[in-house]
């Protein structure tokens, strides 16, 4: 029977102490990043396409018989890697008859100029004797006319020697392009020629598309021209990728029917992605409008429910809900159109089984802001808000 006075001796102290233990426990630990005001502009959004700059036939550039197929459908190459290769043994001794052609040449030459020294030294002799007995005029005449004569065989020889330099150098171009190259980097989407094969000089050999330097095309209501000036920037979404573009150029044509203008942009493609394609569908957000300032709040913060969005908001160590109504998103965030104010501490890590009135413990998200909720930029912005 002693047994319980004992018991409830030993229970007497936890009833005084799990209170106080209660008290001292932290709230849940979760990360903040500020409500902040930035420059947006509202955005339309248009269905483009991307279009590659460099893509086309690549020809053979001199005749010949193909020997092999370096290149397969679906290989990517480098500019400069080689595509297919020719018979060079034809391309060859045109070249070494060219060569000898050349030779033979530069000799005929030197003979011509040789005959022609030797026929100007006779008729300065026989200058010489002007005015003397021994002089002939019908002698001279007839030197004259050979020296004369042999000047014209020197200028057909340097002229026949020059075409036969011309010669050698277009067989030795003609044997270098035995080798068909990729004339710039990337994949061969068709292949049109085989081992075997004749190929006259211009015939295809394959088709060759540069995946890594794509633009964007898109054909833009003329109303929304006025903020696509040259070099303004757009956001472009390619699958699950967002990018940005820059607008190159607004062509000068309008479709009569769907007035619209066609608008090509410079992509800002990111190194190694090899996962976009010519003619692929993406998403542009057009700038409508002049920039405007308004508040935006991380995407991580905003939690999509039923009855529409919300976030959680640090305020003096405790979660408080907010319900939102958001605007466009910018970049990485929303504009908050209501629920928000510039200055706030939003949950952006840890918010997914927040109570409202729930005790938190707020550290800085990862861009260094603080885990305290001062206050003093609330009313920084208040007119873009309503």
């Amino acid at each position: 029977m002693r047994v319980l006075p004992i018991l409830a001796l030993c229970l007497f102290p936890c009833l005084f102490l799990a209170p106080a233990q209660a008290q001292d426990s932290p709230g849940a630990l979760v990360w903040t990043d500020p409500v902040r005001t930035e420059t947006v502009r509202r955005t339309v959004p248009v269905v483009g396409r991307l279009l590659a700059r460099q893509a086309g036939p690549v020809a053979a550039r001199t005749a010949g018989t193909v020997r092999t197929v370096v290149a397969e459908v679906g290989d990517r190459l480098e500019a400069g890697a080689p595509i297919a290769l020719l018979d060079e043994e034809t391309l060859a001794l045109r070249r070494d008859l060219a060569a000898a052609e050349m030779a033979t040449a530069e000799a005929t030459l030197d003979q011509a100029r040789a005959g022609l020294e030797q026929a100007r030294l006779a008729l300065k002799r026989l200058e010489g004797l002007r005015g003397s007995t021994a002089f002939n005029q019908a002698n001279f005449d007839e030197r004259r006319q050979e020296a004369a004569s042999r000047a014209a065989a020197v200028d057909a020889a340097s002229a026949d020697l020059t075409r036969a330099r011309a010669a050698l150098a277009l067989a030795r171009v003609e044997l270098s392009h035995a080798t068909i190259i990729a004339p710039y980097p990337g994949v061969v989407t068709a292949r049109h020629t085989e081992v075997g094969a004749h190929l006259d000089d211009g015939d295809t050999v394959v088709d060759l598309l540069n995946d890594r330097e794509l633009e964007a095309e898109a054909d833009i209501p003329a109303d929304l021209l006025g903020g696509l000036a040259p070099g303004t920037p757009v956001q472009i979404q390619a699958g699950a990728h967002p990018l940005t573009a820059w607008v190159r150029a607004v062509l000068p044509s309008e479709n009569p029917r769907t007035r619209t203008r066609r608008v090509r942009l410079t992509l800002e493609q990111p190194p190694g992605q090899s996962d976009l394609a010519a003619d692929q569908r993406v998403g542009l957000e057009v700038p409508a409008g002049p920039a405007i300032e308004a508040a935006t709040v991380h995407k991580d913060a905003v939690i999509e429910r039923r009855d529409g969005p919300i976030a959680f908001a640090v305020v003096e160590g405790t979660a408080r809900l907010r319900r939102l109504t958001l605007g466009p998103a910018v970049g990485p965030r929303w504009v908050v159109e209501s629920g928000l104010a510039p200055g706030e501490l939003a949950v952006v890590r840890g918010n997914e089984r927040l109570r409202d009135g729930q005790p938190v413990d707020p550290r800085p998200n990862s861009d260094g802001t603080t885990g305290t909720d001062t206050g003093t930029d609330t009313g920084t912005d208040t007119g873009s808000n309503g």
